[in-house]
C-alpha cells in the first residue's frame, strides 16, 4: 500500500484506516417496456424517431447519459458504513410516503 494517497470518510471526513468501505450508488430509469396500442399502428412512427432524434442531438453528452443512469462511489469509514447500512435512505424521506409510514421493505437484508 506503499504511495497510495489515504482515503477520507465521504461522510464524516475522518481518515480511513485499514481497508474501510466503498459505497456505490446507482440510480437508472426503471424501464418496463413499451405498450403499443392500436392507436399508436396508424401514426407516422419516422416522424417520431426523426423528431426524437432532433431533442436527443441537443441535448450534451453528459445531460443524456444522467437521464439515464446515474452513478456515484465513495470511501466510507467503518462507523459511517455500519450508521449507513443502518437507514441508507436517511434525509430522504418525505412525508406520507412508504417509507415514512413504515411499509417499506426490510432494507438491511440483500
Amino acid at each position: 500500500m506503499a504511495g497510495r494517497k489515504p482515503k477520507k470518510c465521504a461522510i464524516c471526513g475522518k481518515k480511513i484506516k485499514g481497508d474501510g468501505f466503498v459505497l456505490k450508488i446507482v440510480c437508472y430509469v426503471a424501464f418496463d417496456g413499451i405498450e403499443i396500442r392500436p392507436e399508436d399502428l396508424s401514426k407516422d412512427i419516422k416522424k417520431q424517431i426523426r423528431d426524437e432524434l432532433k431533442k436527443i442531438r441537443k441535448m450534451s453528452k453528459k445531460r443524456l447519459q444522467d437521464e439515464v443512469a446515474k452513478w456515484w462511489e465513495f470511501s466510507l469509514c467503518q462507523t459511517c458504513a455500519e450508521e449507513y447500512r443502518k437507514n441508507p435512505l436517511r434525509g430522504a424521506r418525505r412525508e406520507g410516503t412508504m417509507y415514512e409510514k413504515g411499509r417499506n421493505a426490510d432494507l438491511s437484508s440483500g
